[in-house]
């Protein structure tokens, strides 16, 4: 919303440019209570392929007096960003309570085909602020499975703790993408 009034009691016009494709600047109507002010509604959804920055120029003039602001609007692109994807916990879930010393952590990776992701590094901590590493270790992202007819289904990439961890104890974990 742009909104400017005269200091002098004169009708104001209200612009707007460059426009990017496909917005619109419209002017509102006047508001009763407020009849010296205008008003103009800025509306604009980027289409696809509209990555980018805009500067747009918003201008109030009363025949003898204007002035001119602008703002930056800036578009990212829909493509995901540079980088391992996050992955998705598979097993143990949290709070879970797991019966073996050694248990086997799984983590599902991302399915799409522009991540970068190769291998999985998991960290067991024995504190929920995760500062006191227990283990740790870097494994090969699993190879995707074939699928019944609908492509790869992403396959778990596991990891199996190395060392005994006491039991009655809670520990918290992560994994990250490489």
């Amino acid at each position: 919303m742009v909104e400017a009034s005269s200091p002098d009691g004169r009708p104001v016009s209200l612009s707007a440019a460059p426009l990017p494709a496909g917005s619109r600047f419209t002017r509102q109507p006047v508001n009763a209570q407020v009849p010296n002010l205008a008003s103009a509604l800025f509306d604009w959804t980027p289409p696809r392929g509209s990555a980018g920055d805009y500067l747009i120029n918003y201008t109030a003039a009363d025949g003898s007096l204007s002035t001119s602001r602008s703002a930056r609007i800036r578009v990212e692109s829909d493509a995901l960003p540079p980088g391992p994807g996050t992955p998705q916990i598979d097993s143990p879930l949290a709070g879970a309570q797991v019966t073996l010393l050694r248990p086997s952590l799984a983590v599902l990776t991302s399915a799409n085909s522009q991540d970068p992701t190769t291998r999985v590094q998991f960290e067991v901590y024995s504190d929920a602020a995760m500062s006191l590493l227990v283990a740790s270790s870097v494994v090969d992202k699993a190879a995707p499975a074939s699928g019944n007819g609908a492509g790869a289904v992403v396959a778990p990439t596991a990891w199996r703790v190395p060392i005994d961890l006491p039991d009655n104890t809670t520990y918290y974990w992560r994994a990250r993408g490489t």
